[in-house]
């Protein structure tokens, strides 16, 4: 199985869904290995079926509370005093696997999008892995999924013939006079790209 984003341009997006189903005779586990070599123009995510809107129940009429008193000054400050030596939370770890469980016949899908700020290219192997939920056994060998995408960038670069100008400059002409400057276009990117030029103002086109 292969999951290819082809080539896009730069800030362009693309999703690509991955479906995840049970065709056996038992509930089973499934695990996506391999996530955590994805670069972080990746994103990805789990589609949950959707859930049954519970009844609404009859509002039941709030049982009247004691009034609460107010902490004394001495609780306060042992309170901010516990504060402030509880340990501080362990930072998140980043994700290896994608998992989650199927019921016979159940279906799920994984959304996986790219989209890229600067120039790369992608091509690394997942691995989908099913077990039985109440023995923890293998239902089956492991599925390699190939993944591969590009994001590139369209690099042309006009060449003046005077360095440093950002102009064609003809300068003062008589009537009738000719002139001729060669203006180059130069393609510093990776792949061929197409160009059309197009003289905007009427004024400008009956000159040239």
């Amino acid at each position: 199985d292969k999951l290819d984003f082809g080539r896009l341009l730069l800030r362009q997006k693309r999703t690509a869904v991955l479906k995840v189903s049970n065709a056996g005779s038992v509930p089973v586990k499934w695990v996506l290995k391999g996530i955590d070599k994805l670069l972080p123009c990746f994103t990805y995510s789990i589609q949950q079926p959707p859930q049954q809107q519970p009844t609404p129940k009859s509002p039941k009429s709030p049982t009247p509370q004691p009034p609460t008193q107010p902490p004394t000054q001495p609780q306060a400050a042992e309170d901010e005093n516990t504060a402030a030596t509880a340990p501080a939370a362990a930072a998140a770890e980043p994700k290896t696997t994608l998992e989650g469980t199927l019921q016979v016949g159940e279906e799920r899908e994984v959304l996986f999008t790219f989209a890229a700020e600067s120039a790369c290219v992608m091509d690394c192997g997942l691995a989908l892995s099913c077990m039985d939920i109440e023995e923890g056994a293998l239902v089956q060998p492991d599925i390699p999924i190939q993944l591969t995408a590009e994001a590139f960038e369209v690099a042309v670069k006009v060449v003046y013939p005077t360095e440093g100008a950002s102009s064609l400059d003809f300068g003062i002409m008589r009537v009738r006079e000719r002139k001729e400057q060669t203006l180059k276009l130069r393609n510093d990117g990776k792949y061929a790209v197409k160009y059309d030029f197009k003289i905007r103002r009427k004024q400008v086109r009956q000159f040239l």
